[in-house]
């Protein structure tokens, strides 16, 4: 597992099983993802408030190429990185997913993982070809158990399949494990403009229509992750990670 995971500074650490079961843990269910950001965030926040806002106004405007200010701060080893959750990226195919989670990840400290290409690496094949060759539910099954995997490593951004979320029992793993699951709720526009050029190893890309009726079909399980960002179409990924990361910050107030 280790191989597919690309760490920042921080390497992606497995869990010891007695922190899995150690008395006191939230109990599973987007509830209690929720409560869990509450308690993260909102301690770090209180202690760091004063001095995030001085910072704020000395630093003035910043090039384009550095990191924004808000992802930064909250990567300062001893602020919060040790207490978060893994995050857990959903969103329908051409979101934006594996680029965003990439730049999150970095910036973040966290390792990354993308979910389609550790299975593509389990099955020695493209993901269409996985489909072609042995079938969606033999695909599904093999993803459950990745997902699952991914629980058992810390501090890791995962880039997940655009069906993944679809699956209560997956969203139960992410939810069980405490991960924050994050949507990427990109225009329909964008998805469009996007996926024309990426959709050769797309199995579920047809065509326009198809792909339309696809996410009207998903888009109710997407809206029950923890979070949900928008996408806007001149985002780089760099920009929507930071508006993930200000999405987290600002989780304690919305609940």
């Amino acid at each position: 597992m280790n191989a597919c995971v690309r760490s920042g500074p921080f390497r992606a650490t497995s869990k010891r099983s007695s922190d899995r079961e150690a008395p006191g843990r939230f109990a599973s269910g987007p509830f209690s993802a929720s409560l869990r950001l509450c308690v993260i965030f909102s301690s770090c926040i209180c202690v760091h408030l004063c001095d995030l806002w001085g910072s704020s106004c000395l630093r003035g405007s910043e090039p384009e190429t550095t990191a924004p200010f808000w992802i930064r701060e909250l990567a300062r080893p001893g602020v919060n990185i040790e207490l978060m959750s893994n995050i857990y990226l959903v969103g329908f195919m051409g979101a934006g997913k594996t680029s965003v989670g990439a730049a999150l990840a970095a910036h973040l400290g966290y390792g990354f993982l993308d979910l389609d290409e550790r299975l593509s690496e389990r099955f020695g094949a493209p993901i269409r070809e996985i489909f072609d060759d042995s079938g969606e539910e033999i695909f599904r099954v093999a993803e459950t158990e990745e997902l699952s995997r991914s629980t058992d490593l810390e501090r890791v951004v995962v880039a997940t399949g655009g069906g993944t979320f679809c699956s209560e029992a997956n969203r139960e793993i992410i939810f069980g494990a405490g991960g924050v699951s994050v949507f990427l709720d990109a225009p329909w526009e964008e998805l469009c403009r996007r996926l024309p050029g990426e959709n050769l190893d797309r199995p579920m890309f047809g065509d326009e229509e198809m792909a339309r009726l696809l996410l009207s079909r998903r888009m109710p399980h997407y809206r029950q992750a923890t979070l949900t960002v928008a996408v806007k179409a001149d985002d780089t990924p760099l920009q929507t990670a930071a508006r993930v990361v200000e999405a987290l910050r600002e989780a304690p107030c919305a609940t």
